[in-house]
């Protein structure tokens, strides 16, 4: 839940990011001066995107060593089953055996597909700022938003320390891996066996 809740901030931030000039005209009132209604406006998304920076972090430094727990049992306990799926016999306990390895991958996924979807919206707010025709700005506003943009060009990750971002790419390398140790445990199992 902590991980998925980031999935939506980082949208709504896009969103207000992109509208940021609708909404500053939509707040200004009678006197206001629409540069300084954007430079408030601005401020303010500057602090919602430090905000989600730092519950993302704060949620990562929380499930360090959860994840890291659950990256190591979860491959142990992938390659034992498909291990045991190869050199065994097919009968109805090999079931055990492919619903482990399916409940293997439907955790990693469970995990790691919402962490990529953070990465990937959290540098989508790059693209809000330059849909938000950031370039009509005043200088001063303009630089804001280019900072924006700057921090937005390094994505917002979730890792599993000290080894890896967490992301799809990274749970299809675990299934690789568990892949290439059983094969490598196969053919010593084979060579074992003569």
């Amino acid at each position: 839940a902590f991980i998925i809740f980031a999935i939506p901030l980082t949208e709504i931030l896009h969103d207000l990011i992109e509208n940021f000039r609708m909404e500053a005209r939509r707040r200004m009132s009678e006197g206001d001066e629409l540069d300084m209604v954007m430079a408030t406006e601005i401020k303010e998304l500057v602090k919602k995107h430090q905000a989600l920076i730092k519950y993302v972090k704060d949620v990562d430094d929380l499930l360090e060593n959860v994840m890291t727990l659950e990256f190591a049992t979860c491959s142990i306990q992938m390659a034992s089953a498909v291990f045991q799926l190869i050199v065994r016999d097919m009968d109805i306990q090999q079931l055990s055996n492919i619903t482990v390895i399916t409940a293997g991958i439907t955790q990693l996924l469970f995990f790691y597909w919402p962490a990529n979807e953070i990465r990937l919206k959290s540098m989508e707010i790059s693209n809000a700022v330059w849909n938000s025709e950031w370039f009509k700005c005043n200088p001063k506003i303009r630089k804001d938003l280019q900072f924006i943009m700057m921090r937005a060009q390094r994505p917002i990750v979730l890792h599993v320390r000290p080894f890896y971002i967490m992301s799809t790419e990274t749970a299809l390398m675990i299934i690789r891996t568990v892949y290439s140790v059983v094969a490598v445990s196969r053919q010593a199992h084979a060579r074992n066996k003569e």
